[in-house]
C-alpha cells in the first residue's frame, strides 16, 4: 500500500489531497472521494469508503475542499461554487496521474450533491459515481427557509448563520445554493451510478436519495437499514455495499 499527502492549488488557495495506492501495478481506476458539510477527509464514513475503494482495486484520491481541514479558506465563506471549482481543480490534477485508467467520483452529503453537479458540467469525464447519502434536499430545504434545522427568511437572507459545531455561515452559501436543481442535473449524467442511503437518515431524507435515483438514467439505490446518515450502527454493511457497488461500476468501465 502506498500513500502521498501534498497540497495542490487553486487560483491561489491550497488544497489538501491524500492519495492511496493498492498493492497492484499498471493502470487503475482511480475514485475522487469528497466529504460533506462539515467534513473532512479523515471523518469515520470517508474512511470507510476508501477502505471499500482499496478492497475493490480503486485507488483513492481524497481532497478537501474549500474551508475543510487543511485546506485554505473559512467554513463561513465556503459555498457550492467554490467547491465546484476546486472540485474541478482536483479532477485536473487527477487526469494527469499517470496510472489512471478510469476516474470515477464519490461523495458523501454535500460532497455527493457535489459530484452530481460535477456530473452535469463534464459527463465526458467520469466513468461512474458512488453517492453516499447525497446531498440532493439542501437546496429545497433552503429555499423553504430551513437550514439543518434553523428557521431564516428566505425573502431576507441574513448575512451570517449559525450552523453545527459553533460554526457560523455565510448568507452566500444559501444565496448560491437554493437555486440549483440537483435532479435536473442528474437527467444530464449518462454513466452509471450507485446511491447508498441510510433508510433512518435524520439529515438528508432517504426520499430524496429515491427521487434521485429515478432522475439519473442509470442509477441503483442501496438502502441501508436502520442507519443514519453517517452510518453510526451498520458502518460495516454500508462499507460492504460500497465494495460491490464500486466492483459493479468497475465492471461497466471495462
Amino acid at each position: 500500500m502506498e500513500n502521498r499527502e501534498h497540497y495542490i492549488d487553486d487560483r491561489g488557495i491550497a488544497l489538501h489531497i491524500k492519495l492511496d495506492l493498492p498493492d497492484h501495478t499498471g493502470k487503475l481506476p482511480l475514485l475522487i472521494l469528497f466529504h460533506g458539510f462539515t467534513g473532512s477527509m479523515e471523518e469515520v464514513t470517508i474512511l470507510a469508503v476508501k477502505d471499500a475503494a482499496l478492497r475493490a482495486g480503486f485507488a483513492v484520491l481524497r481532497a478537501e475542499l474549500y474551508g475543510h481541514g487543511k485546506s485554505g479558506g473559512t467554513f463561513h465563506d465556503h459555498t457550492i461554487l467554490k467547491w465546484i471549482q476546486n472540485a474541478e481543480a482536483v479532477c485536473e490534477y487527477a487526469k494527469q496521474l499517470p496510472f489512471v485508467q478510469h476516474i470515477f467520483l464519490a461523495g458523501h452529503s454535500q460532497g455527493g450533491l457535489l459530484a452530481v453537479l460535477l456530473g452535469e458540467k463534464h459527463p465526458q469525464d467520469y466513468a461512474g459515481f458512488l453517492l453516499v447519502s447525497p446531498g440532493a434536499s439542501i437546496p429545497e430545504e433552503l429555499r423553504s427557509g430551513t437550514l439543518l434545522g434553523e428557521a431564516f427568511d428566505p425573502d431576507h437572507i441574513p448575512e451570517s448563520l449559525p450552523t453545527w459545531e459553533n460554526l457560523t455561515l455565510s448568507g452566500e452559501y444559501i444565496r448560491t445554493m437554493r437555486d440549483i436543481d440537483p435532479y435536473a442535473a442528474a437527467r444530464k449524467y449518462p454513466g452509471p451510478v450507485q446511491i447508498l442511503h441510510g433508510s433512518e437518515d435524520e439529515i438528508i431524507p432517504v426520499g430524496s436519495a429515491c427521487r434521485l435515483a429515478e432522475e439519473f438514467p442509470d442509477a441503483k439505490l442501496r438502502i441501508i437499514e436502520g442507519d443514519n446518515h453517517n452510518y453510526d450502527y451498520h458502518r460495516d454493511v454500508m462499507a460492504k455495499a460500497a465494495e460491490t457497488a464500486l466492483n459493479e461500476l468497475r465492471q461497466k468501465a471495462g
